[in-house]
C-alpha cells in the first residue's frame, strides 16, 4: 500500500481547543518506485529445454543506498520457463519446487502481485535474490525479468527516521510471500501430461516448519479440463468435480483469488483432481499463492 502523501497533526489553540491540520508525512520525499533488474545481463537467452545452458540464474542485487520493498514481478519471453526465487541472506526459497512464469510473471498492465510484500532490509550491507529460470519450451527462449516495489532511502533520512520506517514496514521475518505448487510437479519445473479424457490427482503438500495462508489459484494447460478440490484429511471439499478450469483458476496476469484466505495447516494436503474434456494428452501445471506462516 502506497505511503500517504499527508498525514492528519493536532495542536493546541491559546484558548486551549484542538487544532487539527495536515502536513507532508516526513517519510514520503524518501520514498520512490524502484524497478529491480538483473545489472549484469538484463535479457537472458535460454537454449531449448533439454539441451545445454537451457537454464541460467537472474541475480537483483539491492545496495545499501536504500531498503527494496518488492511488491510486484513482471516481466517478458518468447515461452513459459520455470523460476525459483531464493533469498541468500534469509536462507529463504520462496517455493517449494520451480513455479511456471505463467503464473507468477505480469506484464506492467496486468503485473503480478506478490501476497505480500517482500521487505529486503540492506541495513549497512546489500542484499542478493537470485532466480534460477529454467527453459519450458523446445525452441530458444529469450527471457527479461524485473522486480518492481518501492526503495526506501534510508541513509538520506534523519536520525531516527530510517529505524522508524524498519519497524512500522519490514514484515516480521516468519512471514513472508510462498508459491506452493504438487508434489507431482518436476524439479525441472516439467509435469507429465494428464492422458486424453483421463484423470489424475495433484497434491499441494505443506510441509512440518510453517502453515500457509492460500490466497490465489493459478493454472495454466494445453487443453480443457474439470476439476475438484478438497481436503485430504477432512475430505471437504471446496470445488466439486464440475468446475470448468476456466471458472476456478486463473494465470499471472489474471489469478484467480479466493473468496476467503484458506489456511493450509503444516502437514496438511489440498488435492486438486482433474479430468481431462479436451480429448488430447493434457499438461497441467497449477500453483496456490499465498503466505507462509512460520509461529511455531
Amino acid at each position: 500500500m502506497p505511503l500517504a502523501t499527508f498525514i492528519e497533526v493536532t495542536g493546541r489553540n491559546p484558548d486551549g481547543s484542538v487544532r487539527r491540520g495536515v502536513k507532508i508525512n516526513p517519510v514520503k520525499p524518501f520514498v520512490r518506485g524502484y524497478w529491480m533488474i538483473d545489472p549484469n545481463n538484463e535479457t537472458v537467452t535460454l537454449a531449448a529445454q533439454g539441451a545445454a545452458g537451457d537454464s541460467a540464474t537472474v541475480r537483483f542485487n539491492i545496495n545499501s543506498q536504500g531498503h527494496f520493498d518488492w511488491v510486484y514481478t513482471m516481466g517478458v519471453s518468447t515461452g513459459a520457463y520455470s523460476l525459483e526465487f531464493y533469498d541468500a541472506q534469509s536462507n529463504r526459497r520462496l517455493q517449494n519446487r520451480p513455479v511456471n512464469s505463467l503464473h507468477i510473471v505480469g506484464i506492467a498492465t496486468r503485473p503480478f502481485r506478490l501476497p505480500k510484500d517482500y521487505f529486503l532490509d540492506v541495513g549497512k550491507s546489500a542484499r542478493e535474490v537470485s532466480c534460477v529460470i529454467r527453459n519450458l519450451t523446445g525452441t530458444q527462449n529469450l527471457v527479461r525479468l524485473v522486480l518492481y516495489g518501492r526503495r526506501f532511502y534510508h541513509r538520506e533520512m534523519p536520525e531516527g527516521m530510517a529505524d522508524e520506517v524498519i519497524k512500522s514496514l519490514a514484515p516480521k521475518w516468519n512471514e513472508y510471500s510462498f508459491f506452493l505448487v504438487p508434489r507431482e510437479t518436476n524439479m525441472d519445473g516439467t509435469v507429465t501430461a494428464v492422458g486424453a479424457n483421463a484423470r489424475a490427482v495433484f497434491m499441494f503438500d505443506q510441509d512440518d516448519n510453517a502453515d500457509f495462508e492460500v490466497q490465489k489459484l493459478m493454472i495454466t494447460s494445453t487443453g480443457t479440463f474439470t476439476f475438484e478440490l478438497r481436503e485430504n484429511d477432512k475430505r471437504q471439499v471446496i470445488a466439486t468435480g464440475a468446475i470448468d478450469s476456466t471458472m476456478g483458476s486463473g494465470n499471472s496476469e489474471f489469478p484467480f483469488i479466493f473468496a476467503d484466505t484458506f489456511l493450509l495447516e503444516r502437514k496438511k494436503q489440498l488435492l486438486l483432481e482433474v479430468t481431462d474434456t479436451s480429448g488430447n494428452s493434457n499438461s497441467i501445471f497449477a500453483t496456490l499463492a499465498g503466505k507462509r506462516m512460520q509461529y511455531r
